[in-house]
């Protein structure tokens, strides 16, 4: 199978990412004011219930499955190789829905509905494999069969969803887009490699490995499953409502660093299978730049507008939410960074023992953490406690790694990233403090102001430094 290039590959997950942030931007504000805060509350609830089996059904195959298929040497290889990990993923899967099932059982009749509709999340999740796509750097087509499903998703939002008796039929279209999607990417599989068979006895070995990369995912699923959990076990459902929206919103930026691991990680795990660390530090160089500048540029610029865009987008009824955008700041810039470390350093080079400690101190730190500031502040003490355990997260993994990748080195050396987002976010409210132009127009401008602000800062400083990513090379 022929491979595309690196800029081509992350191009198209580029492409999708930016729809992945216009949805929400095209979604919200109706879902917002049809639904409601309380109704949005019982969703982000129901479905962090859900999540919680949708880990168990895929069972760490999503790096597992994408790393070790990315080292594959031959068709045969590669065939053998899917279905000795599917069968694993496939039991899992089967696990997690009778699970689920024995958990709904004893839910108020209400809740009982919305939980059922979500378990299709479930489903969808046991037939998941992106991860094969992905480890065959087979972008083009995972992009362009998500984009399909999206835009449909859209579509179906609009048509079915009216009232705030309709969150079963929005839960319906969300679900169902995803479980549609897998469906179609199983054509496409059977297409290429067919139906092999393997030995159970083959099949064994993959488990313990499987396994090993699960434990750190439960530990994460703690920073972004738990929270959302918490604030409705905790608070109310204004609060769960209001901190989905905000949790939601600041997550959309962490989709084009996630592009940029889910193509930098197959393809880094096999320069280091190969030994060409040479090759692989050249890499991991110009893509930490580019994460730590996408990082500044998206974070500081969502807080900054979050004073107009919440009202504008949401309604009057989640004004907390600015409050909770800008508490996540932080959280979202340390989490680009601790996702560059795990996806492109540490998994590709199979040293998975410091992802999983690392990960379980900071689940345990994030659970206290919420526990205390959560009775204390409401949704506001998720985000304190996030950002508690996100930079917790982060510095262990820098410290453990510091002898190879020394990212405290790379963090000095990128701080100008740092002061570009801070001055754009200072000159962004200061510009919105004195005029009056209505939200709408206010956030227009504030988005022009602040790409033209990053841009020129980045054209400077790529200009002095000829060794930025940035810099054109004549």
């Amino acid at each position: 199978m022929k491979n595309e290039s690196i800029k081509t590959n992350l191009s198209y997950q580029i492409i999708y990412r930016i729809l992945t942030i216009i949805t929400p931007l095209i979604t919200s504000p109706y879902l917002s004011r049809v639904l409601g805060v309380e109704k949005l509350g019982v969703f982000s609830a129901t479905y962090a219930q859900a999540n919680y089996f949708i880990l168990i059904a895929m069972l760490g195959v999503e790096y597992y499955g994408n790393r070790t298929i990315a080292v594959c040497n031959s068709d045969k290889e590669l065939k053998v190789k899917f279905w000795e990990i599917y069968y694993v993923q496939a039991i899992a899967s089967i696990l997690a829905i009778l699970g689920y099932c024995l958990t709904i059982i004893n839910l108020s009749p209400e809740r009982k509905i919305y939980a059922a509709c979500q378990g299709i999340w479930i489903v969808a999740a046991g037939l998941d494999i992106n991860w094969f796509f992905f480890g065959t750097q087979q972008f083009k087509l995972t992009v362009t069969r998500n984009i399909i499903i999206k835009v449909a998703t859209i579509i179906g939002i609009f048509l079915f969803v009216h009232k705030s008796d309709d969150l079963v039929k929005y839960i319906l279209v969300m679900a169902g887009g995803m479980l549609i999607n897998q469906l179609v990417m199983w054509y496409f599989l059977l297409k290429q490699i067919g139906i092999t068979r393997v030995s159970m006895s083959d099949v064994i070995p993959h488990v313990k490995p499987m396994l090993k990369l699960f434990i750190p995912v439960i530990g994460l699923s703690i920073f972004q499953i738990m929270d959302k959990t918490m604030v409705d076990w905790l608070s109310d459902e204004t609060n769960s409502g209001c901190y989905y929206n905000a949790d939601r919103l600041m997550n959309i930026p962490l989709g084009v660093i996630t592009a940029m691991s889910t193509v930098m990680l197959p393809r880094l795990a096999k320069e280091f299978h190969k030994k060409s660390c040479d090759v692989a530090v050249k890499l991991l160089t110009k893509s930490a730049e580019l994460t730590i500048s996408l990082a500044c540029a998206v974070g500081f610029g969502i807080g900054a507008i979050s004073f107009e865009f919440v009202p504008l987008f949401f309604g009057k009824e989640f004004n907390l939410c600015v409050v909770l955008i800008l508490g996540l700041t932080p959280a979202i810039i340390v989490k680009s960074m601790e996702e560059y470390i795990r996806s492109q350093y540490l998994i590709p080079t199979r040293q998975d023992n410091i992802y999983i400690k690392a990960v379980f101190i900071a689940a345990g730190v994030n659970i206290i953490a919420n526990y205390y500031f959560i009775l204390k502040f409401g949704a506001l003490g998720a985000v304190i406690g996030t950002n508690i355990a996100e930079i917790t997260l982060f510095i262990i993994q820098a410290w453990k790694v510091k002898d190879k990748l020394n990212f405290f080195k790379i963090f000095k050396k990128n701080s100008f990233y740092f002061a570009l987002g801070i001055i754009m976010f200072v000159v962004i409210r200061l510009f919105c403090n004195m005029t009056n132009y209505g939200n709408f127009i206010s956030v227009l401008i504030s988005i022009m102001l602040g790409g033209l602000i990053y841009v020129t800062g980045i054209i400077i400083y790529a200009n002095i430094n000829i060794n930025s990513i940035y810099h054109l090379k004549k």
